[in-house]
């Protein structure tokens, strides 16, 4: 089934989960909604790929290595009283895993959350020119694994 973005959410919050399950991140209750979002990027895993040449044959063996959940991209409206968006300021300064949760609207199928950890790496604003809205981009490097939990 295809969806539209309108209607996503994502909240961030300067608790760990005390396990990183549903229980876990559900268990977090100081969740800050970041405010005036205008695209939230890609996230997910990708592996490394690794190749071993046998001297004997000559071919090429690919293997899955590691994997990587990626950086979360948040552009949004700036907006500086808006407490998400000074949470990930004041993030972007600390050497500090913080939780994150998006929440996708399905129509009605109900909702998809995704809860996981990242760094902050940055929070640049965005001046542009005379006829645009201030903005600010976010980059997240996520840490941990996505959890999914769907609500119908």
């Amino acid at each position: 089934m295809l969806n539209v973005a309108a209607g996503t959410n994502v909240y961030v919050s300067g608790t760990a989960p005390a396990t990183y399950n549903e229980a876990g991140f559900e268990g977090i209750n100081d969740w800050a909604d970041i405010a005036e979002l205008t695209e939230v990027g890609g996230f997910g895993a990708t592996s490394n790929g690794i190749t071993h040449i046998g001297l004997k044959d000559s071919r090429i063996r690919k293997l899955k290595g590691s994997y990587d959940n990626g950086q979360l991209t948040l552009n949004m409206a700036l907006d500086e009283a808006d407490q998400g968006q000074n949470r990930l300021q004041v993030a972007s300064r600390l050497k500090k895993l913080y939780s994150f949760k998006i929440v996708m609207n399905e129509g009605d199928d109900g909702e998809v959350t995704f809860y996981t950890t990242g760094n902050v790496m940055s929070f640049v604003r965005n001046i542009g020119t005379v006829d645009t809205v201030i903005t600010a981009t976010c980059n997240v490097d996520l840490d941990g694994d996505i959890v999914k939990v769907e609500t119908v």
